[in-house]
């Protein structure tokens, strides 16, 4: 199983994100058994019902959170300005079009703050390119020409 490269500013909201998480789970089993105790048939009881599905909830994200934090690898924040990696801002040009976005592990994935994941189909081929490097994607429209325009640390 490869590690999943993450930056140091992703660990410390993965941690943070894991003790939040380990508390409202806490919370739930603790509002579970209050309702075990007092109520007779507590399995019918909606509050309970809802409660349970909130504590698998907190659970299956944990879950995540400790896969990921198990196995890790902290990505350097040194040398980003010459080769497309993970936790570099790369601005890249199709015809007059550009478009800028942070590679990122698929564990950090976000299109809506342009954090696209080395796994997607972009994400793999800018990766270990240079500055004015041409490379092509495959869309279901057909292949799509693409030049580094620049590379740059995205976390500081």
């Amino acid at each position: 199983m490869s590690k999943h490269q993450i930056s140091a500013t992703k660990l410390a909201e993965l941690q943070t994100l894991q003790k939040d998480y380990a508390k409202k789970y806490s919370q739930k089993v603790e509002q579970i058994e209050v309702i075990r105790s007092g109520t007779i048939d507590f399995q019918m009881d909606p509050t309970y019902q809802s409660l349970i599905e909130r504590r698998d909830c907190y659970q299956n994200k944990l879950n995540e959170i400790e896969e990921i934090l198990s196995n890790y690898e902290l990505i350097e924040q040194e040398d980003y300005y010459s080769v497309a990696q993970i936790g570099t801002k790369v601005k890249i040009l199709n015809h007059s079009h550009s478009h800028e976005f942070i590679l990122v592990d698929e564990a950090e994935a976000d299109p809506s703050q342009n954090k696209v994941p080395v796994t997607s189909p972009i994400g793999a081929q800018v990766l270990g390119k240079k500055v004015e490097d041409k490379f092509k994607v495959e869309t279901p429209r057909g292949v799509v020409d693409y030049t580094v325009m620049s590379i740059e640390p995205a976390f500081m």
